[in-house]
């Protein structure tokens, strides 16, 4: 495909450099280059009337998200966890007979 658009193999040849052949590519629209990629002016305009929109509903779902998030960790630092029982603290006999298995 490059020796078709560059022009055949012999055409090929006379390339200078790859900037020439760069050029050429990006001439024929395969490969557009990233610098000049733009919506056209009616996508464009026709994205315009909801940028308001957009950006209002991104903030309002991300109040959401961080409203949920920080009342999570609020519920969560106010539990004191008094109604579970701990586990007593192994004894040392324990301790030595669990070291032994493994």
């Amino acid at each position: 495909m490059l020796r078709q658009l560059a022009g055949g193999a012999a055409s090929q040849n006379r390339l200078r450099s790859t900037a020439e052949l760069q050029r050429r590519l990006a001439g024929s629209r395969v490969v557009p280059p990233h610098s000049e990629y733009r919506f056209r002016g009616s996508i464009e305009r026709g994205r315009r009337q909801y940028a308001a929109r957009n950006m209002l509903t991104a903030a309002g779902l991300t109040a959401a998200v961080g409203g949920i998030y920080f009342y999570s960790l609020y519920a969560v630092k106010q539990e004191d966890y008094s109604d579970i029982e701990m586990p007593a603290m192994p004894s040392e006999e324990e301790k030595a007979a669990f070291s032994k298995s493994r």
